[in-house]
């Protein structure tokens, strides 16, 4: 769970098991000292091994921003892991790929999700 626990996860624990992690570097998780530890296949390996740690094999992955774009490659790659997806405000990264469908500021997210 989220410390302290957003309210919306409130309200969804009411009739779902909820829990919230904080990616790495962010919120109150550790921020590690060096730029590899955020690969992104160490974010996906976080995710995976959160799911893991509540005793879980599959669960509903929602995700916003940055953190939507782990929930895409968690999927890709351990498909198996997610039952449902809901993703807010960040796009598949197919779209990247897509001159005509980013900003300079996105050009940089770009080259930091590679």
């Amino acid at each position: 769970m989220a410390i302290p626990p957003a309210p919306s996860c409130q309200t969804f624990s009411e009739e779902y098991e909820v829990a919230a992690m904080d990616m790495r570097g962010f919120g109150f998780s550790d921020r590690p000292k060096h730029p590899r530890r955020f690969t992104m296949s160490r974010l996906v390996r976080d995710v995976l091994e959160c799911l893991a740690a509540l005793g879980h094999t599959r669960c509903t992955l929602v995700a916003h921003d940055w953190g939507g774009m782990v929930a895409w490659h968690v999927a890709a790659a351990h498909p198996e892991a997610v039952q449902r997806m809901v993703v807010l405000a960040s796009p598949h990264p197919r779209a990247y790929l897509d001159p005509a469908c980013f900003t300079p500021q996105q050009s940089l997210r770009q080259a930091v999700c590679r």
